[in-house]
């Protein structure tokens, strides 16, 4: 399978290059055959190790020439016009997290998806960590689920959509663990020092928590999940291969159209963020 990669400022693209192209690549049958980054030069010394790899002066210019595109431009308000011609031409899509930073934006994309027959997938790796697969074992054998709060470090005046950039990571932890479409949204703090967001997720009460970092790389996430019969609290931590489980998620469903995460499942934490973000704007 061709693929296109949009961007190239994130360490994810590095991430899909070496897993695809590298020797003893993770899925021999699929590479990295073309690219497009703002910066030439940035993006031709990324691609020094991969080979000959065509850099394309525009982003749609290979929209023709791939199978299936991975968008891993940083700031969520460019998403949706960067991945709409592949999604229009019914390609299967990888958009990084967030999906995008606006619920009319992320709605777009979706239906889009469904009218051209693409399959689009965006997610934050915490979906799949060790970490979180061990909190959902232990939460399965402790009955129902009363309430999920994700607590998760955000960067506020990010260039990159604000609170979206990073909060996107607890906004669907907290989504993960609880399932499905959420409703009654409701901010209960927004300030510089953290946002909090209440909704329900069927009968689960979900709260999602965003602290500023206590230093500039200090980044953390923490899950605490109350069930009927207990009570499960962990730490969420990142491998040096954290983003594996998304990128064999999007191959499969590459291949196999099979859609990882549902509508719903991707909406929602975008739904959360922007209820913070609108509360956030507010108080300055």
């Amino acid at each position: 399978m061709r693929i296109g990669l949009v961007g190239t400022e994130s360490d994810h693209a590095g991430d899909f290059l070496r897993m695809l192209n590298a020797t003893g690549r993770r899925s021999p049958g699929d590479r990295i055959t073309a690219v497009w980054g703002e910066d030439v030069a940035h993006t031709r010394e990324m691609l020094t190790p991969y080979g000959d790899i065509p850099v394309a002066k525009n982003s749609g210019d290979f929209v023709g020439e791939v199978d299936a595109a991975v968008i891993v431009v940083r700031d969520g308000n460019r998403h949706l016009p960067l991945a709409q011609p592949f999604i229009d031409r019914g390609l299967p899509v990888f958009i990084d997290k967030p999906l995008a930073c606006s619920v009319s934006d992320a709605t777009a994309i979706l239906e889009t998806a469904k009218r051209s027959g693409s399959r689009v997938l965006s997610a934050s790796a915490l979906r799949w960590q060790p970490d979180t697969e061990a909190v959902e074992r232990k939460v399965a054998s402790l009955g129902g689920l009363i309430s999920v709060t994700a607590t998760g470090t955000f960067y506020p005046d990010s260039p990159y959509g604000g609170s979206f950039f990073y909060g996107i990571h607890a906004a669907e932890l907290a989504v993960q663990l609880a399932g499905g479409a959420v409703e009654d949204i409701v901010v209960d703090r927004a300030s510089l020092d953290g946002v909090v967001v209440r909704c329900r997720a069927g009968q689960t009460q979900v709260t999602m928590r965003l602290v500023p970092p206590a230093t500039p790389d200090d980044v953390t996430f923490h899950i605490e999940v109350v069930c009927k019969g207990g009570v499960v609290e962990s730490l969420i931590g990142l491998g040096d291969d954290y983003m594996v489980p998304v990128i064999d998620r999007f191959l499969t469903m590459a291949h196999k159209s099979w859609l990882p995460l549902s509508e719903a499942e991707q909406l929602a934490p975008i739904m959360l963020l922007e209820a913070g973000e609108a509360a956030l704007k507010a108080s300055r």
